[in-house]
């Protein structure tokens, strides 16, 4: 019942608004409402009380312009005193100026507002409107990011004899990542990425060939790049500036693969440096599932944020039946990336 009642005051107050050029003083501008999250303020200020919601198509009349703000009157409150407020000239356009109105001219809504631009009770618009709190709209997100990434790999090697296990060797591979995204719904989203990411592996250490007499470190460096398409859905906490988590799947398309790799003998400080292209060894497509949070801020017209993802693959990108590598079918490597990125949403 208080919900019902609350709103049709507000309906009121903009049929109020509409009407109440026929009772007040001649104005010297009229404006039109053309943005859908249009309020009117106490002071010629965005973090000033918000007076009075307008719809978009409603016509008002202001008595003055003050830099980006026009004054305009509002309707007698119930203590019948009539009140000034302000409403900013991005959410409005200009029909027409005039230096002086005839008092005995009245102008009549149902002349100047067009039928299908008429008021119905709705519920409050997703975008921000100042002073109030919503849950984040969706949108057009641009971000950017680091990559810590790594790989679930069971791959030996024979050298000289000596079975070598590339995997206890392993660390994080640092990377970079980029790109956009778009996002469907409120508390409850949809949102659909587009993301170049670094994935990949290092590999130091030492190691000693005992029946060579040899020994010596290395530093090896596997780099897969990827075009990712994550598919995400979201869940804000609450409305306005809000923590949020989010859960999916991704699908990707291998660009490039290769290894760089530094040998340095200890004994003779002799190095040996090399990159090789491994992109005929690797699949062409990558998948898994994708999770995190993050923290969106909506303090102003333009929501920034910042989140943590986990891109966890589940496809073994090994193509054990490359001739050139004579790999068992055990053998797999599969990507892992832990990215943090920060964007902006419009």
């Amino acid at each position: 019942m208080n919900y019902f009642r609350s709103r049709w005051k507000e309906v009121l107050g903009v049929l109020t608004l509409v009407l109440f050029p026929i009772w007040g003083n001649a104005a010297q501008i009229k404006i039109r409402v053309i943005a859908e999250s249009a309020v009117i303020l106490d002071s010629p200020s965005i973090d000033s009380e918000v007076l009075q919601k307008v719809p978009i198509g409603v016509i008002l009349e202001a008595d003055a312009q003050r830099g980006e703000w026009y004054q305009v009157t509002l309707p007698p409150n119930q203590e019948g005193k009539i009140r000034s407020g302000f409403i900013k000239s991005s959410f409005v356009e200009v029909i027409s100026r005039v230096e002086t109105i005839e008092p005995q001219k009245k102008i009549e809504p149902v002349k100047t507002i067009e039928p299908q631009q008429t008021y119905i009770p709705q519920p409050a618009p997703e975008k921000i409107a100042y002073g109030k709190k919503h849950y984040g709209a969706g949108g057009m997100k641009v971000m950017g990011g680091v990559v810590s990434a790594n790989l679930d790999l069971t791959t030996n090697f024979d050298i000289a004899g000596v079975d070598f296990d590339l995997d206890q060797y392993k660390k994080s591979k640092l990377g970079f990542t980029g790109g956009i995204g778009y996002e469907i719904g409120s508390k409850i989203s949809l949102e659909i990425d587009l993301f170049y990411i670094q994935k990949g592996a290092k590999f130091q250490g030492d190691i000693t060939l005992g029946d060579l007499g040899l020994s010596g470190t290395f530093n090896i460096t596997q780099s897969i790049n990827q075009i990712s398409l994550p598919v995400l859905l979201k869940v804000r906490v609450l409305p306005g500036s809000t923590p949020y988590f989010f859960g999916g799947g991704e699908v990707a398309f291998v660009l490039s693969s290769e290894i760089s790799y530094t040998l340095e003998d200890t004994a003779t400080s002799a190095k040996f440096a090399e990159t090789e292209d491994t992109k005929e060894s690797i699949k062409d497509i990558d998948y898994g599932l994708v999770f995190g949070a993050g923290f969106e801020i909506n303090a102003g017209p333009i929501p920034f944020y910042v989140e943590g993802r986990y891109h966890l693959g589940l496809a073994n990108l090994l193509d054990t039946s490359s001739e050139q590598d004579q790999l068992e079918d055990s053998n797999r490597i599969k990507t892992q990336a832990l990215i943090f990125v920060a964007g902006i949403k419009f």
